[in-house]
């Protein structure tokens, strides 16, 4: 008897190991994205915080700039400058790649810097070049110190040999500062393949901020960039203007000697006037054609302006709508991952657990039933034996 309940324990303990080796409880559903990293993030975050202290620098130089020197051309390449440094700037930061978004505005900075400092920028700005250099340079030193905070010694050392790379190929003619890709030469200078390249773009809610950080830039932007463009419109036709206005000036200077001279001789004053009106009349008539030339001059700006407005409108709105569409076709993506795996985890899971309730049943019921069957049957053979005996 006492060998009998002994025995009679042992399904119950082969229960209790089996169900603690079993993983009925642990379901682990995966998300198929990869969020990006918090060192990833953050160089991100800073890096577009950044763009701030960079608007208003460049904005605030150039106001500064415009006080020494506010001739008409330089005021034009004033207005340039900011127009394609802000707009580069805004490109930079908006890589998907966080670390190469960071390289490709540290190299914007550079790359102003180092022009404002050579002989090619004193003939678009000849008085306030020097005093731009200075600005540029502290705020190179100034990103360069935030880099530093974003990236490891051996990091910091890589991306600053490439950036002097990038700037000796730099063209010193153009002040546009157009941006285009560095992803290949980043990658090859580290001796790296474009396939490998990262295309991770992080989690939903990193990929929904993402996108309102887009948005937000874009819109911010807009106001400046089309006030600036017409600003360059209207200073463009400024030099017509300034030119009719010197010819106006003159001639109201030479009537008035006229009529001063004249004025006491009325015979001689009325022959002057009627022999001037008659040399003059070829030089009003003349002047009357510049009139209308340089009205039809100003409809056509006006109506040029109003086609590039109308135009970047239509840009904004396609770009608008294409970042929508990626940003909607990756959530598709992710979602669709999402199910399809749920899905697979829940099969298993589903199976896991009818063959756990399957094994539960054997365990708690059937298994010891056949065994206290077996035991009493043999229990009442052996008592039988005795008994015969």
């Amino acid at each position: 008897m006492r060998g009998f309940k002994s025995f009679s324990c042992l399904p119950l303990l082969v229960l209790i190991f089996s169900l603690s080796a079993c993983s009925l409880l642990d379901v682990k559903i995966e998300n198929p994205s990869i969020p990006l990293s918090d060192k990833q993030m953050n160089t991100r975050v800073l890096t577009r915080d950044f763009l701030s202290t960079y608007f208003s620098t460049i904005e605030n130089a150039a106001d500064a700039a415009l006080m020494k020197d506010n001739r008409i051309d330089h005021q034009l390449s004033l207005t340039y400058w900011k127009l394609s440094s802000e707009q580069a700037a805004v490109k930079a930061v908006l890589h998907e790649e966080p670390t190469v978004a960071l390289i490709d505005f540290w190299l914007l900075i550079a790359e102003q810097s180092r022009y404002f400092g050579l002989t090619q920028a004193q003939a678009f700005f000849p008085e306030s070049h020097t005093f731009l250099n200075g600005e540029l340079t502290m705020l190179e030193e100034r990103f360069a110190a935030l880099a530093t905070q974003l990236l490891t010694g051996e990091e910091y050392q890589l991306v600053n040999r490439f950036i002097e790379q990038q700037i000796a190929a730099m063209q010193p003619d153009d002040f546009s500062f157009d941006r285009r890709s560095i992803i290949g030469p980043w990658y090859e200078f580290q001796g790296l393949n474009l396939a490998d390249a990262d295309s991770n773009v992080g989690s939903l809610p990193q990929v929904m901020s993402n996108l309102s950080d887009r948005i937000d830039l874009v819109t911010s932007q807009t106001g400046k960039s089309l006030s600036w463009q017409f600003q360059l419109s209207t200073l463009k036709s400024g030099f017509q203007q300034s030119q009719l206005q010197t010819i106006v000036d003159n001639l109201s200077a030479t009537s008035e000697q006229l009529a001063s001279i004249t004025a006491e001789q009325s015979p001689q004053r009325d022959a002057m006037i009627k022999a001037l009106s008659d040399q003059f009349q070829p030089l009003m008539n003349q002047f009357e054609n510049q009139l209308q030339l340089f009205e039809a001059s100003i409809g056509e700006e006006r109506e040029a302006l109003s086609e590039f407005l109308h135009s970047e409108r239509k840009e904004i709105l396609k770009s608008v709508a294409s970042e929508k569409d990626t940003t909607i076709e990756q959530l598709n993506e992710l979602m669709t991952g999402l199910i399809s795996t749920t899905i697979k985890e829940a099969e298993s899971l589903v199976i896991i657990v009818v063959v756990g309730f399957i094994l539960l049943v054997i365990f708690l019921f059937v298994l010891p039933f056949s065994l206290g069957y077996l035991f009493a049957k043999a229990r009442f053979h052996y008592r039988a034996h005795d008994q015969s005996r």
